[in-house]
């Protein structure tokens, strides 16, 4: 997008969010990390993102160990899953809050029993909802996906630009 910006992570506690829904638990993450970094950078257009993977109604979270995950990539071997983005644009200097939410759908081709465990011993599946990354090493096992490939990985570029170009145009509100 052609715009200076830094990486300030929330120190925000995912845990204590409890909301079942995909969608509603990603727009409560998002506005929570935007909030917390907005509350600290007043000055600042600040954007607070948060990707989830669901599964036959199942939030699938980041697996905690090498056993959960293969247990992950082993449901969504050869099917399709949603992911879901909040994102929260917070601009206190023109009193402007937008919270909005994405959704893509990803399709698994088929993979062996060593392949998931393969791919786990990558360690990337570590780090991500779902257990895996459509835009690292995970890739090879995605067959297609629908959607947003920006949002899918976790921030929807075309979104955040169009949002930002809206936020441009106004004037603040008094």
């Amino acid at each position: 997008m052609d715009i200076q910006f830094e990486v300030i992570p929330s120190t925000l506690d995912e845990k204590k969010v409890i909301e079942i829904h995909p969608k509603k638990r990603v727009l409560k993450l998002a506005y929570e990390k935007a909030k917390q970094v907005a509350s600290q950078y007043t000055d600042a257009i600040v954007i607070g993102a948060d990707t989830l993977v669901e599964y036959g109604g199942e939030i699938l979270e980041k697996p905690l160990t090498r056993e959960i995950a293969i247990k992950m990539l082993s449901k969504l071997n050869g099917k399709k899953n949603t992911v879901y983005t909040g994102t929260c644009i917070i601009d206190h200097k023109n009193q402007y809050e937008k919270n909005f939410y994405t959704k893509g759908e990803v399709y698994f081709g088929k993979m062996t029993a060593e392949e998931i465990e393969k791919y786990v011993d990558t360690g990337e599946p570590l780090d991500k909802a779902g257990g895996y990354a459509v835009q690292g090493i995970g890739s090879r096992y995605i067959k297609s996906i629908k959607g947003s490939f920006d949002s899918i990985v976790g921030l929807p570029v075309y979104e955040i630009y169009h949002e930002l170009l809206l936020l441009e145009t106004m004037k603040p509100i008094y």
